[in-house]
């Protein structure tokens, strides 16, 4: 199989799974927003660890602009927070629908 095969079925691998979030967090009864979110947020961490450590790139690792890796950090919490609140507060696809607009 070539690279531009191989990176169209990621490309849909990954669409099928970002699609399906929505459904998965609907699916979860007995926790709530900042539960959800801080699992996803651990459970990236670990796997993004993992992979540094394994690719030896530990070294590459730098915070080149502090300010701005803090208000970047801040901004992606706060949407993903409010991305899971909104499957909360109304229909999966009404919160898909109003993350792409």
């Amino acid at each position: 199989m070539n690279k531009e095969t191989t990176g169209y079925l990621e490309l849909v691998l990954f669409s099928i799974l970002a699609g399906s979030v929505g459904i998965f967090v609907k699916l979860v009864q007995n926790l709530d927003v900042y539960s959800i979110v801080f699992f996803r947020a651990f459970i990236g961490v670990i796997f993004i660890l993992l992979a540094i450590t394994i690719l030896n790139k530990l070294k590459e690792l730098a915070i080149v602009n502090p300010v701005k890796t803090l208000f970047v950090g801040i901004f992606q919490g706060l949407s993903i927070f409010l991305y899971f609140y909104a499957f909360f507060q109304t229909s999966i696809s009404n919160a898909i629908f109003l993350v792409y607009t």
